[in-house]
């Protein structure tokens, strides 16, 4: 048969006669497979060989001769050939135009494919669903980056095939997305730049200057059509930054004002730093005047309130603690008809004493 399909068990015999059955020609064939030789006495002293050679064809071999070759002892050969028509689906199936587009134009894709006999019909389709068109071209108008990928199928009497899908490269120029924003922290400024661009390009911060002085960038990442970029500065290095971003489609510049917070935060650390020091002069200042307080009213006795807020400031001057205390013991001795030995035997306090004052004067007590 010349006509054959693909994958399928095909037979093929060769013969030849000759009169030398002792001694028979050589038959061989072009193609492999299982071969199967029959020897026939034929009238008038004749000889058959039959080659028969049994295969599964493929499509390599559309088009392609079957050769069966008869070598007669003494050299002499005879050789004769038929080509073959293989039959097959679709193969290599796929969708042929522009590798690139810019957004907002249109362009043709054909659909190509290996078959035999040639497709008679054809499918598009993309992820949702089929199109509406069966020819071998598909025209698209206004491509935007949201094109899907899409698919072709070609159809003949033998079956169809699918082609791979194609994703349109859609360029389009840069867009800064939301989420793009500057925070701080006590010592640091973060500022993220999130972009969109295809293909891709540059993305930079500068500062608001003529010309504009690029920063260096800490981190950079692209996933797909998005590049993040990202930078960290200290405090103070400026009050507004601008990321600004490129490709052979456009640019795009966005500015970011460096955390709007900074100076109330810079505010509060000023207060508190305010408040802490206030706290620490205070609280000696507390204890010295409660340690006079227990002193004045557990060891001496008083006249009136008068000399009891007179002992309470003697404390607080320590040039004049020695004489204003010594003059009120002694009006002290003079006032009160008591045992005076009571107080005279009173020694000076020692370091660490619990009641003790910063800043006042031992003996002043043990002179009383």
């Amino acid at each position: 048969m010349e006509e054959v399909k693909v994958g399928e068990v095909v037979s093929v015999s060769c013969s030849v006669s000759h009169s030398c059955p002792s001694d028979p020609p050589l038959l061989t064939w072009s193609h492999s497979g299982t071969p199967s030789i029959q020897s026939q006495q034929q009238t008038n002293s004749q000889w058959e060989e039959k080659l028969t050679l049994t295969f599964r064809p493929s499509i390599a071999d559309n088009n392609q001769p079957l050769v069966c070759t008869a070598a007669y002892k003494g050299g002499m050969t005879v050789s004769s050939s038929k080509t073959i028509n293989v039959k097959y689906a679709p193969v290599d199936v796929k969708v042929e135009g522009v590798s690139s587009v810019k957004e907002g134009d249109s362009v043709e894709l054909r659909c190509s494919s290996d078959s035999n006999p040639a497709a008679h019909s054809y499918r598009w389709h993309n992820s949702r669903g089929p199109l509406p068109t069966t020819g071998p071209t598909l025209t698209l108008e206004n491509v935007n980056r949201l094109t899907e990928a899409l698919y072709c199928t070609a159809i003949n009497t033998e079956g169809q095939g699918q082609s791979s899908p194609l994703k349109l490269n859609v360029e389009y120029p840069p867009e800064i997305k939301v989420g793009s924003a500057c925070t701080s922290d006590i010592s640091m400024v973060t500022c993220l730049c999130i972009v969109n661009l295809e293909p891709p390009g540059t993305v930079e911060w500068s500062l608001p200057a003529e010309p504009l002085p690029t920063l260096p960038s800490t981190r950079l990442e692209r996933h797909g059509s998005v590049t993040m970029v990202t930078l960290q500065r200290a405090l103070g290095f400026s009050e507004t930054v601008h990321c600004h971003a490129s490709n052979t489609q456009g640019n795009a510049t966005l500015s970011f004002t460096v955390s709007t917070n900074v100076k109330m935060l810079m505010l509060y650390v000023s207060i508190g730093i305010t408040a802490l020091v206030v706290v620490v002069i205070l609280v000696p200042m507390s204890a010295c005047l409660l340690n006079n307080g227990g002193r004045s009213h557990s060891d001496q006795p008083v006249t009136s309130m008068q000399d009891m807020d007179a002992s309470k400031c003697a404390s607080s001057d320590p040039s004049t603690s020695r004489k204003e205390q010594k003059d009120t013991s002694s009006e002290i001795n003079t006032n009160y008809y008591t045992k005076n030995h009571l107080y005279g035997n009173i020694e000076a306090e020692e370091d660490g004493d619990q009641f003790e004052c910063d800043g006042g004067d031992d003996s002043v007590y043990g002179n009383v």
